[in-house]
């Protein structure tokens, strides 16, 4: 059995985006948490099995006896991220949500990991899981997604109905053409 190389103790960070210090109250300057936090605390996984949906619960909650209760680093996170500016006028319940991210050890650079890519294994996401701490980034200090725009049926219909009126059009032509 190889246990050696089974499981990662991986810290865990809080991300704040730094802003102009011309919005700050000349008193207030440097207030703000920015940039990466020191670790809030270290979680140990398997990096073949785990997945960053099954880490939530074990990030936010104390799971010893029958309670579920807030974990210390969870409390430590959330003081953080009530800290951090709403940079981007997200809702306020969307204030302790947060997405994903990892960098390196010896790095400021956080790259950010896609919801839709949650169901992965941690392993398969993060290269070289040892040389990476996870980062845990505040939707308030991430812009939100332009609104995507869809064609809506209306639209689609009656761009058929032109199509099917044009292919008419070129059909009587050429019967007529022949004729």
């Amino acid at each position: 059995m190889d246990r050696g190389n089974r499981f990662s103790r991986m810290n865990i960070r809080v991300y704040g985006q730094s802003m102009a210090v011309t919005h700050s109250h000349g008193y207030l300057v440097d207030d703000f948490p920015t940039g990466l936090s020191d670790p809030v605390g270290d979680i140990v996984i398997d990096p073949r099995k785990s997945t960053f949906v099954s880490l939530r619960p074990l990030i936010m909650y104390n799971t010893t006896g029958h309670m579920h209760r807030r974990s210390l680093m969870f409390q430590e996170t959330l003081f953080i991220m009530s800290r951090l500016p709403n940079l981007y006028d997200r809702p306020k319940p969307e204030l302790t949500m947060w997405q994903y991210g990892y960098v390196k050890k010896d790095d400021a650079q956080v790259k950010l990991i896609h919801p839709d890519k949650e169901e992965g294994t941690i392993g398969s996401i993060i290269p070289e899981i040892f040389k990476h701490d996870l980062v845990i980034v505040p939707l308030s200090q991430i812009p939100p997604a332009p609104p995507v725009e869809e064609a809506t049926p209306v639209e689609e219909e009656e761009n058929t109905d032109t199509n099917q009126k044009q292919k008419g059009v070129a059909m009587d032509k050429s019967s007529q053409d022949g004729a």
